[in-house]
């Protein structure tokens, strides 16, 4: 009987042993697994956010939606869609770009400090330089990578024209440009249409005699002037040959001369 006993009792021992191994076992393969599982990704580390639901946080403070490296603080990859407004650290807000209506037989006209960002014509937008006859305008501030706003065209930004001396001007209807005091636009820059302020400019007859002159002219949108007026000659038989003796109306030959530009308008 006592053997028997014994017999008993190492046997539930033996399954006791046993079972605590298997439990020892799944335990040990349900943490593995929740390490697995739980552990930072590859080229990431234990102090950052793991990616869940598609957003991620890095240990340089970025946060990404939609990615799991993003390159900025914040990275979206997707459409954004917000309550309210949206606004950089210096003010500029989107709530500031907005449409307007041309009033009938005017161009419309951008607030003070923004420009025409999209243009409409026959229910179709467009950017500024693709149409010259429009409806509507939506204004803003397109802001560049030196984070100052874009000229009219795109080529150029405020802060590119403040560099080189020029000063930023709007032309009534929204579009910024670089007003230059010189009488052509730098190299890489181009004259925007006829934006230019001019000072008088000659027809001389000998003597330094005065024919004619181009009028000086304030800044506006007009192509430079020009004057031309018929010199008065006659023939010398000692000189042998036609010498001007002033102003008049006779003969072939006389003088013209455009307006010395003073100041340029430059995209």
């Amino acid at each position: 009987m006592k053997k028997q006993y014994l017999i008993y009792s190492a046997l539930a021992i033996i399954a006791l042993v046993s079972g605590v191994f298997q439990y020892y076992q799944t335990f040990k393969a349900e943490v593995v697994d929740a390490y697995q599982a739980s552990k930072p990704a590859a080229g990431h580390s234990w102090s950052e956010m793991q990616c869940t639901a598609g957003i991620c946080v890095t240990a340089g403070n970025k946060v990404g939606m939609g990615t799991d490296n993003p390159t900025e603080k914040l990275d979206v990859v997707g459409n954004i869609k917000a309550s309210g407004d949206v606004c950089n650290g210096s003010g500029k807000c989107l709530s500031a770009t907005y449409q307007t209506n041309v009033i009938a037989g005017t161009n419309p006209v951008c607030p003070t400090g923004q420009t025409a960002i999209m243009r409409a014509y026959n229910g179709t937008w467009y950017i500024p330089s693709q149409v010259t006859s429009w409806s509507q305008v939506s204004c803003g501030q397109v802001m560049s990578s030196d984070g100052t706003a874009l000229l009219v065209n795109s080529q150029h930004t405020s802060k590119n024209c403040t560099d080189i001396g020029g000063t930023v001007v709007g032309d009534g209807s929204g579009n910024n440009m670089c007003k230059m005091v010189a009488n052509a636009c730098p190299a890489g820059w181009v004259q925007y249409q006829n934006w230019l302020a001019q000072g008088p400019s000659y027809c001389m007859a000998s003597g330094n005699q005065s024919c004619n002159s181009t009028p000086t002219r304030a800044w506006m949108n007009q192509a430079q002037d020009m004057t031309s007026y018929t010199l008065y000659w006659s023939y010398t038989i000692l000189a042998g040959n036609w010498i001007c003796r002033g102003c008049g109306c006779q003969n072939y030959d006389y003088c013209s001369t455009v307006a010395g530009i003073t100041q340029i308008g430059c995209y």
